[in-house]
């Protein structure tokens, strides 16, 4: 119980770093946001949102996978 609760803590860190990673990965390859929403088939908000860090937790597990996929 005290390692997912370590976890859980630690996944605002986790997901801002990754946010930033995405955010120069997309601007490397000269994409705009736009263009990433719609290689991840997501909603321009969605990556909007994310890589501003307004994400719940519980979502950015599934948005970071579709994010990683459409940059493969």
């Amino acid at each position: 119980m005290a390692r997912q609760a370590e976890a859980e803590a630690l996944l605002p860190y986790e997901v801002s770093y990754f946010a930033r990673l995405v955010r120069d990965v997309r601007e490397t390859r000269g994409w705009t946001q736009a263009q990433l929403a719609q290689a991840a088939t997501m909603p321009l908000q969605a990556v909007i949102d994310f890589e501003a860090g307004r994400i719940r937790p519980a979502l950015a597990k599934n948005t970071m996978r579709h994010l990683i996929d459409a940059m493969d």
